[in-house]
């Protein structure tokens, strides 16, 4: 859906979905949304604080598992489906604002800051120049697509081979099963997601492991991982 948004020069705000009401009502009217999409699931928190602001709702969902069409309900049919001839007419412009994130708001309310289509540009291919990212390399997403890693380094820098979590988010169990089905060759998660993967090798190993060419540690002030535990995970 973040793809779709930004192809057609709209401006995504992805949004926490455990977020209460009054967090959306907040983070909905400083991004001056105009529409709220979820999926087909709908978000009662979210539609709720959209109905406060006067929001139209929306829901998207493919409209098959292996389509690259999907349908938007709850908008006007010249765009309720959306697939590669119904976007091709859009000329994005680098100067597009393409997504509109926050800042965590550790010292003081929550900012809201533009990023332009250029904007992401540069920062993939800064990624991709860091990463030394190939054709031949590939990822499984398990770091939110509300948050900037997660949306640039995850997804957008790697595009030529992605994969996210089948659950819609990060599960130990099947972490490695899934790494080994897409033949990936890296990922990148925050030192939580680490810490989690090494407590389960410890207590109950894989048969075998896929053979990554790197793993990336998002370093933040609130999640710090140890010397010790680093050493585990490169070991």
């Amino acid at each position: 859906m973040f793809l779709g948004v930004i192809r057609v020069r709209a401006t995504a705000a992805p949004l926490n979905p455990v977020y209460t009401q009054e967090e959306f009502e907040f983070f909905l009217s400083d991004s001056g949304s105009k529409r709220l999409v979820t999926n087909k699931e709908g978000n009662a928190a979210a539609e709720a604080a959209a109905a406060k602001l006067g929001i139209p709702c929306a829901t998207a969902a493919f409209r098959e598992p292996s389509s690259d069409i999907f349908e938007i309900a709850g908008m006007s049919p010249a765009i309720g489906v959306c697939g590669k001839a119904s976007v091709a007419g859009f000329v994005n412009e680098p100067s597009d604002v393409a997504l509109f994130l926050h800042t965590s708001g550790t010292t003081s309310k929550p900012k809201g800051v533009p990023l332009t289509q250029q904007n992401l540009a540069a920062s993939v291919d800064n990624i991709r120049s860091v990463y030394r990212l190939t054709e031949t390399d590939s990822t499984l997403v398990v770091l939110p697509l509300f948050h900037v890693h997660g949306l640039i380094a995850g997804l957008l820098a790697s595009l030529s081979a992605v994969s996210l979590p089948a659950s819609g988010r990060f599960s130990a169990s099947s972490f490695w099963s899934h790494m080994r089905s897409i033949g990936a060759t890296w990922y990148t998660a925050v030192p939580t997601v680490h810490q989690i993967l090494l407590d389960r090798h410890l207590a109950s190993p894989e048969p075998d492991y896929p053979r990554l060419r790197f793993i990336r540690i998002r370093i933040e002030s609130k999640s710090l991982l140890t010397e010790e535990v680093m050493n585990k995970i490169i070991i």
